[in-house]
């Protein structure tokens, strides 16, 4: 009697956003100038609105596909009677390139401002907030998720951010803000439930000066806006790196946020960052964003670093729902555009980025080798 064998895992997957991955950005230039140019089909690059497709970027042992920020993608059109207008003919575009995207992030609350008329910030009461959240909502369902080269395809999911909140925030307005953005979230996550989509809440930094990021300190908030939603579409995508801007103060934090929320998680964005090591705060300028929030390459994790890193990658692996489905981010913006200007700092170079890659696959890989236990 033969014994019956244990089917291999899927492969895994591993998106970057797009934007990421561009150092010419030439199709940014009309916004640049205050022009809002319609994408032009005829000119390569130019027809979707969000640049070419480096394709450098992609093959075996490469990414597999995109997460694709809705906030660049030009889909929604500027105020024209209503807020949250979205270009069907944009959108076929999209759905013919054939583009491998296996994921999508929502407009940001605080765009860039050649993007402001796609602000979503879910702590606002603007009516139109509601509405613009099930729009994203309703693009993705439109887009879907493109199988990647290994021909599996994937459950659309759309990251959210909740937005920030004054840290010394009364508990009565906090819980306010919390019911609000879970209001803001309902829409959309009822259409998910009918289109296939995730709607995921994304963890964020530390921030700086007197605001926090609503539900990052507090992990409880989060488990709030998510009751408050009341919906099995509703999940998180955890940042890793994010998190790790709280262990300095909390070592225990990473734990603690799967042992509360572990369940609830669909998608993780990785990157590294050093803020937890002793020391941090006397290498950095502490005025700056990244002095919380570096994104680094996995390529620049200290010796001393990639146990941990493993450590809470195998965690997040076998606690989560990330390990069924096996679709991981990495979050590595670009050091420099057009190979002069300088956008961040501590940003990835692309060989950076293509190396990282092979980094996390072998990282993975040493996981599903070994038994949990």
């Amino acid at each position: 009697m033969s014994t019956p064998s244990t089917a291999p895992p899927s492969p895994w997957l591993v998106t970057i956003d797009h934007t990421f991955l561009q150092t010419h950005p030439w199709h940014l230039f009309p916004l640049f100038v205050g022009a809002h140019v319609r994408p032009l089909a005829a000119v390569k690059g130019l027809s979707l609105g969000i640049g070419e497709l480096p394709e450098w970027a992609f093959g075996p042992g490469r990414y597999d596909g995109v997460e694709l920020g809705l906030t660049t993608s030009q889909i929604f059109g500027r105020n024209v009677g209503r807020r949250w207008r979205v270009s069907r003919d944009l959108v076929e575009r999209y759905r013919t390139a054939a583009w491998p995207t296996l994921a999508f992030h929502a407009c940001f609350e605080r765009p860039p401002i050649y993007f402001e008329h796609v602000r979503l910030d879910l702590t606002s009461e603007d009516p139109r907030v509601r509405e613009g959240a099930a729009a994203q909502v309703e693009v993705v369902a439109l887009l879907g998720s493109q199988p990647a080269a290994t021909g599996r395809a994937v459950r659309p999911v759309v990251v959210f951010h909740t937005g920030r909140v004054p840290a010394m925030i009364p508990q009565r307005e906090r819980r306010a803000v919390i019911r609000r953005v879970a209001a803001n979230l309902r829409d959309a996550a009822r259409l998910a439930e009918t289109t296939g989509v995730r709607v995921t809440i994304e963890n964020l930094p530390r921030a700086l000066g007197d605001m926090e990021h609503l539900g990052s300190r507090r992990i409880e908030d989060l488990v709030e806006v998510l009751a408050g939603i009341g919906s099995d579409a509703a999940g998180v995508t955890f940042d890793y790196g994010h998190a790790n801007t709280f262990c300095a103060e909390e070592p225990d934090y990473i734990d603690r946020f799967l042992d509360i929320l572990g369940p609830t998680i669909e998608y993780v964005h990785l990157h590294y960052n050093g803020s937890h090591r002793a020391g941090f705060a006397r290498t950095v300028d502490p005025r700056r964003f990244e002095y919380f929030d570096q994104h680094l390459p996995l390529t620049r994790i200290p010796d001393d670093e990639r146990a941990r890193f493993v450590g809470h990658l195998a965690a997040i692996v076998r606690r989560t729902p990330v390990g069924r489905n096996r679709l991981v981010g990495l979050e590595l913006p670009q050091r420099r555009i057009f190979n002069v200007k300088t956008i961040l700092p501590q940003g990835a170079t692309p060989e950076e980025q293509v190396e990282s890659v092979r980094v996390l696959r072998q990282m993975l890989a040493e996981i599903d080798a070994t038994p949990a236990g």
